[in-house]
């Protein structure tokens, strides 16, 4: 079931956050064909590469397959997918410190709650971040109380890994850490520093590969975003937003999860701490995503797992109806429904459409026959180009401003197929069709995102309207 939910949602175009692309495939696929859309994060060097380097063996391995189709894509969401079932038998293994009814019931939550696998598959160091750092809470519990320098030093390169992947997870990564030397320091703390060493050094090879002085991104980030309060333009949120929004993202079923949670954080203390450490670093810092505290959410959904057996069994005690009802069975029912809910209603339900239409159409527009240039005319949210999804390799323009008309009769030769909205129609050169639009059920105004096309190839460079040239002016 945890495999069946992590290979549907990666076979989804789904975009959660624009920076699953521009900060992450769309640099893996610039390493792979020399094409690619730079984002504002990249020229500033606030990005490591670690994470684009080790997504471009999948997607070249998709590309070489089946080059022609999304298979590149489909195959990276799918590993990392995969990968984060490390997730689920975490999940499993701390439960089963207590019983193996907990440990079934907490596995089965960590294979099928909405917010664990649709953030599994998603190209981004938030659920990159958890997939390496859950594991590594239970390997840090276990050598807590059975020592080994081997598991010392896998540990260490877990949480180095996930250190370079999110940096912000700092604090509760230096926890994780702090439990598992706590048990034999002696025997534990140089191998555990030796192995978060090695994954430093990787990111730092990385960056070296890319071009890029080695982990200065680190440093920069800091620099850009918190002191020049470069990602407060993003939007910025009081302090409790995390804790009201999860509050509302999980509205009714918070009937059965808070109390759930704090059942179970009486079972694994340190795991509801790690929690709230995440939830209040973050919540120092004025930009805000949910995404940002996936892994204090998973984290408390394992609590509220581990929380409902204990729940359950001191009902059975008081109710007799209870005690003829199969309690595991009951429990990964009432998990499932839970989960169901969540994920069906708002906010969490917004979620599935994220990038759809743009990155559909991107993709439509790659596969138009005869393809020699591609313009966005107009396009809603900048950035929207992106190669990964295009999967031609060949000059992409940005038409945009109150000359955008002027622009595209002036560059009409350059390009033979454009993106624009239904209502821009009039404005594109004479000898454009319309081939297709997206949501044509929705009213003109709002169908955003159609295919234009005209016969013959491209006589001239895109000049100053190319993608990365424009964006470039315009400070994205």
């Amino acid at each position: 079931m945890a495999l069946v939910f992590r290979l549907a949602m990666a076979s989804q175009t789904i975009v959660h956050q624009p920076d699953e692309i521009w900060q992450y495939l769309e640099p893996a696929w610039g390493r792979l064909t020399g094409h690619w859309i730079v984002a504002w994060e990249f020229h500033e060097g606030i990005r490591g590469w670690l994470v684009p380097m080790l997504l471009t063996p999948s997607l070249a391995l998709g590309h070489a397959i089946a080059p022609d189709t999304m298979l590149h894509l489909w195959l990276t969401r799918g590993l990392l997918g995969l990968l984060s079932l490390g997730v689920v038998a975490s999940f499993f293994a701390m439960g089963e410190r207590i019983s193996r009814q907990h440990a079934i019931v907490a596995g089965w939550v960590g294979a099928i709650w909405v917010e664990i696998f649709y953030f599994a598959a998603r190209p981004s160091g938030d659920g990159i971040a958890l997939t390496l750092t859950v594991p590594a809470l239970w390997l840090a519990m276990r050598l807590r109380e059975r020592p080994s320098m081997r598991l010392a030093g896998m540990l260490g390169l877990l949480l180095g890994l996930a250190f370079i992947v999110r940096f912000q997870y700092a604090p509760a990564l230096a926890l994780i850490g702090l439990l598992a030397v706590s048990g034999d320091p002696r025997r534990t703390l140089l191998p555990l520093a030796g192995g978060s060493l090695v994954a430093i050094a990787l990111g730092a090879l990385a960056d070296m590969a890319a071009g890029a002085p080695p982990l200065l991104w680190l440093w920069r980030n800091f620099a850009i975003n918190l002191g020049e309060n470069r990602s407060a333009s993003f939007g910025t949120q009081p302090p409790w937003w995390f804790v009201t929004q999860i509050g509302a993202t999980w509205h009714i079923a918070m009937l059965v999860l808070l109390p759930s949670l704090l059942t179970g954080a009486r079972r694994f203390p340190f795991v509801a701490v790690i929690a709230l450490v995440v939830i209040a670093s973050h919540s120092l810092i004025p930009h805000k995503e949910y995404r940002f505290v996936i892994l204090a959410i998973a984290l408390g959904v394992f609590l509220a797992a581990i929380g409902s057996v204990d729940l359950w069994k001191a009902l059975a005690g008081r109710w007799r109806v209870a005690e003829r009802i199969n309690a595991t069975i009951a429990l990964c029912v009432l998990w499932f429904l839970l989960s169901a809910v969540v994920g069906a209603t708002k906010p969490f339900s917004a979620y599935w459409g994220n990038g759809r239409a743009a990155n559909t159409m991107l993709a439509k527009a790659g596969r138009t026959p005869g393809i020699c240039g591609l313009a966005l005319f107009q396009e809603p949210d900048l950035p929207m180009a992106n190669y990964t999804y295009l999967n031609r390799s060949v000059p992409v323009m940005l038409l945009e401003g109150r000359r955008s008309a002027a622009s595209a009769q002036a560059m009409a030769p350059a390009f033979n197929v454009i993106i624009a909205p239904r209502l821009s129609a009039p404005e594109l050169p004479a000898s454009y069709r319309q081939v297709e639009c997206l949501q044509p059920h929705k009213a003109p105004e709002k169908q955003k995102f159609c295919l234009f096309m005209r016969p013959g190839t491209c006589t001239v460079p895109p000049g100053d309207f190319d993608y990365n040239t424009v964006l470039r002016r315009l400070g994205h």
